[in-house]
């Protein structure tokens, strides 16, 4: 399988299409590496690979923007080990967690709108959802708003898990409803996806969609992904699909036995979205205002990066949860935010530094047992070695990528 090459002949001055190295190999084959990237940034490579040998690593991407401009994006390895096909900068991976800022963007701009308000708490408009009258109900639930759900600071558990009786994410969403806060709404923060879940919920009502399965998918990709010029995007499938078009597989470090969705819930509405390297830039650069300028209002983008009233649970007091990101820390640079996203046999990477320079590490492999400490490990280079570089090329690979155009060819 191969990129169609007409539509790069214009960068092959300043970029390798294609590498087998053979000091790098994982189960006893070459590492193949597909994409662009200019001279200035080819050590970058080595790194990747370096970290994809020692930790077998199956297949990862990763993928640069600097003021706007897709400076770099690469593919190693496979996205079907069996098969040996290969991972392309359009290749999708599972986002898991990196999700959420997709979500919180569908909130902010619902609230430009004004069809919104972040402090208005959610039971109070909420059409699909009530609070039990059992009385074993959590009397704070009324407290809640859609700013708490946000920054992790509603009071809800991590996750509830999902029992396969629920027919649908409504009738999930309710039961989670019987269990208690974990604190007053808005006196802490604790991460939870069972709360980014109902913000799902929210943002189909709040768009006037009626399926309420559906809606959020249908908004997202109208409202939100195409006007950012990202058409590829989709929500995973179910527990009982097999892998989609175009999607990496996923694998245990150090395994050839394929993972069959683990940790999906079998309702679409409350999947991960799928998404290339290529796209999340599309969507950083988008955020950012480097390549599209206002998407969001000035007032909502200065909400989605303010400090919180709710302590942080870290030890650097400088930093702090923003609406749908992990950390959010000020300077006299600007604004550094970034969001780590994993379940098992994907790991995957958002982050925005103050220089205007955006990065997305993807990978399809996680240590059993060890799905946060082992990619935490791995991306360190990789980010150091972005990091330290002070010279950015002017190449933009941004119009190469244009979905229309590229196709996967055997």
């Amino acid at each position: 399988m191969s990129l169609s090459l007409k539509y790069f002949k214009t960068y092959q001055p300043m970029i390798v299409m294609f590498i087998l190295c053979p000091h790098f190999s994982i189960y006893g084959q070459e590492i193949p590496m597909r994409g662009m990237h200019s001279k200035s940034l080819a050590h970058l490579d080595q790194i990747v690979l370096r970290e994809m040998k020692q930790h077998q690593i199956v297949g990862s991407s990763v993928a640069i923007s600097f003021e706007g401009r897709l400076v770099f994006v690469r593919g190693y390895g496979y996205a079907d080990l069996a098969a040996k096909i290969p991972v392309f900068p359009i290749t999708r991976f599972n986002l898991a967690s990196c999700s959420k800022p997709v979500t919180a963007i569908a909130i902010l701009k619902l609230v430009d709108e004004g069809k919104l308000n972040l402090d208005k708490p959610i039971f109070s408009f909420l059409k699909s959802l009530h609070i039990p009258k059992n009385g074993k109900a959590d009397k704070r639930l009324k407290l809640i708003t859609t700013r708490h759900l946000l920054n992790h600071s509603s009071g809800f558990q991590r996750s509830f898990k999902a029992i396969r009786k629920y027919r649908s994410v409504v009738e999930e969403l309710q039961a989670g409803l019987i269990e208690p806060l974990l604190f007053d709404p808005g006196t802490q923060s604790k991460y939870s996806n069972y709360a980014f879940t109902l913000l799902k919920l929210i943002v189909t009502e709040a768009a006037g969609e009626t399926d309420l399965e559906n809606g959020y998918e249908k908004f997202v990709i109208s409202k939100i992904l195409h006007p950012m010029e990202i058409k590829q995007m989709k929500l995973a499938e179910t527990l009982d699909e097999d892998y989609s078009s175009n999607e990496a597989k996923r694998y245990f470090c150090g395994s050839k036995e394929l993972i069959l969705h683990p940790g999906l819930s079998h309702i679409k509405a409350n999947s991960s979205w799928l998404a290339s390297s290529v796209d999340v830039m599309r969507f950083m650069t988008a955020i950012d205002g480097s390549r599209s300028k206002d998407f969001l209002s000035q007032r909502s983008i200065n909400q989605m990066f303010r400090f919180p009233p709710p302590p942080y649970q870290s030890k650097n007091k400088s930093r702090h949860f923003g609406l749908g990101w992990d950390m959010v820390e000020r300077s006299p640079e600007g604004v550094h935010y970034s969001k780590n996203g994993g379940l098992a046999g994907t790991a995957t990477w958002m982050e925005h530094f103050p220089n205007g320079v955006n990065l997305t590490i993807l990978f399809n492999s996680t240590v059993k047992g060890k799905e946060e400490d082992g990619p935490r490990q791995w991306r360190a280079p990789i980010r150091e070695a972005v990091q330290n570089i002070k010279k950015w090329p002017n190449s933009n690979f941004f119009p190469t990528f244009e979905a229309k155009e590229l196709k996967l060819k055997n």
